[in-house]
């Protein structure tokens, strides 16, 4: 009876992660809750953000940075210790309430146009894309490439990569004709050295995805 019942638990658990996705029209604060932002993802997250943050600011040098999709925000705050002004959105509220107070962090649907009042130095968006339908992709794009003075920095699971709401598994080739739309080009050399550098330093296993789109000179 105690090996039916745990089967019928994880049948339910698995058609709740079927049904309940912003593929449906179902909100962020629905799907990611409060265990989600203290869950293994975010914990990698926790305790890897001040490495990660050295590497970006030693490769890249933001003087600022915008995060579409920031989480808990363990990453900007980890800029905003580095002296790098950091500001980020994120679409649930359960993870917005969990930010460091020394970011600035707002709720927002990214499946919805969002127009910022400013530009950034540089914009990232990490493991967010392949969550949101593949109807928002252009639109994420353009909000990305709109808010970023520099670059972007950008990672997104690929085609076969599963996880939570993984809704849109696009090769990077994708990705890069999005951004070339907007006059952003992979940065080859630099793109490498970020990988690289944050496998050096334990980062979680997703930012091997990690790629930086940079302006081509006007």
């Amino acid at each position: 009876m105690a090996a039916l019942t745990r089967k019928l638990r994880s049948a339910a658990f698995r058609l709740r992660q079927a049904v309940i996705s912003q593929r449906f029209g179902f909100s962020p604060s629905a799907i990611y809750g409060p265990d989600f932002y203290t869950g293994s993802a975010c914990g990698q997250t926790i305790v890897a953000a001040e490495r990660i943050a050295y590497v970006i600011r030693d490769v890249v040098g933001p003087a600022s940075v915008f995060e579409f999709g920031c989480g808990r925000g363990s990453l900007l705050g980890a800029f905003a210790d580095l002296g790098v002004p950091a500001f980020g959105c994120e679409g649930s509220e359960h993870g917005v309430a969990m930010c460091p107070r020394s970011v600035f962090v707002f709720q927002a649907d990214l499946r919805q146009p969002l127009r910022l009042n400013r530009t950034f130095d540089h914009v990232l968006c990490i493991e967010v894309a392949e969550h949101l339908p593949k109807r928002a992709a252009r639109g994420l794009v353009t909000m990305l490439s709109a808010a970023a003075e520099r670059g972007v920095i950008f990672a997104a699971s690929g085609p076969g990569e599963l996880g939570d709401d993984h809704i849109n598994l696009q090769p990077s080739s994708y990705w890069e004709s999005l951004f070339a739309e907007h006059g952003l080009v992979k940065d080859e050399p630099s793109s490498r050295a970020l990988v690289e550098r944050l496998a050096a330093v334990d980062a979680p296993a997703w930012y091997a995805h990690t790629t930086l789109f940079t302006r081509k000179p006007s």
